[in-house]
């Protein structure tokens, strides 16, 4: 076929046949006619066809890499950094809370973003000092849910932005739900999760609180049930305080730490070397309230929680974090006394000068995930700098014995504060996103650990914009892949090129990136639908060998691109 395949086809008038062709090596005016001998009629999904693939063999990458992704800007004193899918396209989008706003990065494809969008102060009376986000009105799109109990506020109450569907939110719902701790003082609210503390299949509320004006404050645990049945009206039960003898709150973390089916509680104190552990009896509201001290010559208590399984045992474990150390608290898991299933006890504290970070850096966040996928937990840090020190993102390799090693630095050079572990692209592994508050930035690192999915980019913007190409899934023998176009002209056709080598010729303003000229390269035609997508989902094929790559795009015909056509960004797939 020759290489004006990209113009031409678009003079074609069988488009929406929607057959797959193999290409051939001579010219045709239209590489989609009717003519039998030219159509594959036994399979017409030209992704079925991949398995042809499997005599074509590269390396397989299998360094584990963090790659430095999209930066967005949101604005000044950014904090507090969420991931959720927010318009149900399947990719996560950021969300963070900056001065008294509450700011939307939406993904606009595979891993990349928009500009942010705020929901602006005028809908938020009160000022949001913690907030989360879940879907709390069980219609199957995540909500904004903020505590408004602050210095800034005479009520405590709690307030929700309802998910309209679409990324957009309603006005604020008030719920006055939220008690004082004391005659006379407004509970400020440190910060919040979002779990089914009852067992009832929605989201309750928990808020990690201390009572303003008191010395050191009196920290405690505020949950709220969420009455909501649905379809009906959000509801809230009034809140209750489960535990009010510690010093101030400074983060919550939500675990089921003794495997009973519901979520309980740890609470760090800033001015006591300890940490508060709720056992849910499942009720959400009751249950066994345990002090457990920390072992180390710190004077103030850890600043940041996150839990993990790090022995392998079935059960939760939670690192503490200090600015200069951290601390493994271990699940008991209960072993042959079940009386002490969900009790964690501190380990000594682990400085963390020897592992690279110096007292010229200061931890903000941590999160626990296997990135590198050797099936021990690593430990990531958020690092701001002192003393003219710029921070980093730090990641500590974990080990079966639950020390980590060594950290590697990336994003050198950023003040970094809140961060999230999640598959931002779609790819089956753990990306990073993280803040600098100073500079009102989101940055995202790609994992590269497995990398069954590479965006090549080299879109052409059409009528909305560059049309986006992405693809979920394993790639692993029977697993379901789901490729997907979107932002493309509705109700018209696309092109899908598919070939294990890469082209990246230039035509029509854009750059053909498959090669489609290569033998056995495949093309198909697809329709789009009135949103401008389409989208296959197909059992991935067993027995194709490690290594084995793939380019795909999309080209489609569009009046307001370049030359009357657009295409979307490439896809490289690689098979593990």
């Amino acid at each position: 076929m020759g290489r004006n395949v990209i113009t031409n086809v678009f003079r074609c008038t069988n488009l929406l046949d929607h057959a797959s062709i193999e290409v051939d090596q001579g010219t045709t005016p239209c590489p989609f006619s009717r003519d039998p001998s030219t159509m594959m009629t036994k399979n017409r999904n030209a992704f079925a066809l991949l398995p042809a693939y499997c005599g074509l063999i590269s390396p397989l990458f299998s360094q584990f890499t963090l790659s430095p992704g999209p930066r967005t800007a949101i604005g000044s004193t950014v904090q507090a950094l969420r991931a959720t899918d927010l318009d149900g396209d399947g990719f996560r989008d950021l969300v963070a809370k900056t001065g008294g706003n509450i700011a939307v990065v939406s993904s606009v494809c595979q891993g990349s973003y928009g500009a942010s969008a705020f929901v602006g102060s005028a809908l938020l009376p009160a000022y949001p000092e913690a907030y989360a986000v879940g879907d709390v009105d069980l219609d199957g799109l995540p909500d904004i849910v903020m505590a408004a109990a602050s210095f800034h506020s005479t009520t405590a109450e709690l307030r929700v932005l309802r998910n309209l569907g679409d990324g957009s939110f309603g006005p604020p719902q008030v719920f006055p739900v939220i008690p004082p701790g004391t005659p006379g003082f407004i509970p400020q609210a440190i910060a919040m999760t979002l779990a089914d503390m009852d067992g009832d299949g929605d989201l309750d509320v928990a808020v990690a609180t201390h009572v303003n004006g008191l010395v050191n404050g009196d920290g405690f645990y505020t949950i709220v049930l969420n009455q909501t049945v649905a379809g009906g009206s959000l509801a809230f039960a009034t809140a209750v305080n489960i535990s009010s003898t510690e010093a101030s709150a400074s983060d919550i973390l939500a675990a089921d730490l003794d495997n009973d089916g519901d979520m309980d509680l740890v609470l760090p104190h800033l001015f006591d070397v300890s940490v508060t552990v709720f056992l849910n009896d499942g009720s959400g509201i009751s249950g066994s309230v345990t002090k457990e001290s920390l072992s180390g010559a710190n004077t103030s208590g850890p600043s940041k929680l996150a839990a993990a399984d790090l022995n392998g045992d079935g059960f939760l474990d939670v690192v503490a974090l200090w600015p200069q150390s951290y601390s493994v608290l271990l699940n008991l898991d209960g072993g042959s006394n079940l009386a002490n299933a969900g009790k964690l006890r501190s380990q000594p504290q682990v400085p963390l000068g020897p592992l690279g970070i110096t007292t010229a850096l200061q931890p903000t966040d941590i999160g626990l995930a296997d990135l590198d996928e050797d099936g021990a937990t690593d430990m990531i840090l958020t690092l701001s700098g002192n003393f003219g020190t710029p921070g980093s993102v730090a990641v500590l390799p974990g080990s079966a014995s639950m020390t980590f090693g060594s950290a590697a630095n990336f994003l050198a050079g950023h003040n970094l504060g809140s961060l999230v572990l999640e598959d931002l692209d779609g790819d089956s592994d753990t990306d990073i996103a993280v803040i600098d508050p100073a500079a009102g930035m989101t940055f995202i690192l790609d994992n590269l650990a497995r990398t069954p999915w590479q965006d090549l980019g080299q879109a052409l913007a059409g009528t909305h914009g560059d049309p986006c190409a992405t693809g979920t899934g394993s790639l692993e023998g029977g697993a379901i892949v789901t490729f997907r176009l979107r932002n493309a002209l509705e109700n018209s056709a696309a092109l899908v090129l598919v070939s294990p080598v890469a082209l990246n010729m230039p035509a029509a303003g854009g750059i053909v990136v498959p090669d489609y000229t290569a033998p056995g390269a495949l093309i198909n035609v697809v329709p789009t639908d009135a949103a401008g997508g389409h989208r296959v989902d197909i059992s991935w094929p067993n027995g194709l060998p490690p290594g084995l790559t793939l380019y795909i795009q999309y080209w489609m015909g569009d009046p307001m691109g370049p030359m009357g056509v657009a295409a979307s960004n490439a896809l490289l797939l690689t098979t593990p």
